[in-house]
């Protein structure tokens, strides 16, 4: 959660604006819950865990993921072109969240 939520905040200086009123938070925050001491962590961690820990999009991305490694197998894939496709559809992601986060705004 803490990586996912400093880069959106990277990405989207108006919410690292926001997000800057509610103090630091641990590294190990968890995407369960608020803090330890049952803080708001802010508006930020909020919505992460609202749009990105749910258990459609995580099922979602698990399918998608075996079915990406099926389909890298059953191609005879090498590992070099495995990592070389898997760092684009990286960036993609990137760029695509990027995007998402500003809609959201």
């Amino acid at each position: 959660l803490d990586l996912v939520v400093r880069t959106v905040l990277k990405a989207s200086p108006d919410l690292s604006d926001i997000q800057e009123g509610y103090g630091d938070w641990s590294p190990d925050v968890s995407w369960e819950a608020e803090d330890e001491e049952g803080n708001d962590l802010g508006p930020v961690f909020a919505l992460c865990r609202k749009t990105i820990n749910n258990s459609t999009l995580i099922e979602q991305s698990r399918l998608a993921i075996e079915a990406e490694l099926e389909r890298l197998k059953s191609s005879g894939c090498n590992r070099k072109e495995g990592a070389a496709k898997i760092k684009s559809r990286e960036a993609m992601f990137e760029d695509t969240f990027a995007t998402a986060c500003h809609q959201l705004q």
